[in-house]
């Protein structure tokens, strides 16, 4: 057993050093073997550790890969370039799709989570039945109108860096 993985076994993570550059690893400890491996099999380890592919997105040259495992409620983030993950992180559930519902009356169909990544915001809605219907930017933020015609349902979501910071309920007039 290496230094590190016996620091990620007692502490939970390790401060791994190559070169002038340093990776903070918040991963579970049994996935202290996957970075700095080929994407290849990491990702095989990861699915047969239990992990689904949940989704991935592309920016900044490297690949984004989220990763839910249902049995302990966890979402890893791993990034790769290069075909290596140079690193993996826990992050939030709603990162991989796992979203709890906003209960109430008029926005039970929205249920989208605050604190969501806002790029999978989109295609939430869109399988909800809603439809994008404008929006603008105000500052470092972005309103965004969506209509569902069938629930007869009109909210505003705002994004901010990134994420969903509210959903605001809207009266039908304001989407027709």
């Amino acid at each position: 057993m290496t230094i590190c993985a016996r620091t990620v076994a007692l502490l939970g993570g390790c401060i791994l050093t190559f070169g002038s550059a340093s990776v903070v690893a918040d991963i579970p400890g049994n996935l202290a073997d996957i970075p700095y491996q080929s994407t290849e099999w990491g990702s095989e380890q990861l699915r047969y550790r239990g992990y689904t592919l949940m989704s991935s997105d592309w920016h900044d040259g490297r690949s984004y890969e989220y990763w839910w495992q249902a049995s302990s409620n966890t979402c890893i983030q791993a990034r790769s370039s290069g075909g290596k993950y140079e690193a993996l992180k826990t992050t939030s559930g709603t990162d991989c799709g796992q979203y709890h519902k906003q209960a109430t009356s008029n926005d039970t169909a929205a249920a989208v989570a605050v604190g969501a990544r806002a790029s999978s915001a989109d295609s939430d809605m869109r399988s909800r039945g809603f439809y994008d219907t404008g929006g603008y930017k105000q500052g470092n933020k972005s309103f965004v109108t969506w209509y569902n015609r069938n629930m007869r349902q009109c909210v505003n979501v705002v994004t901010q860096e990134g994420r969903i910071k509210r959903i605001d309920s809207k009266s039908e007039g304001n989407c027709t």
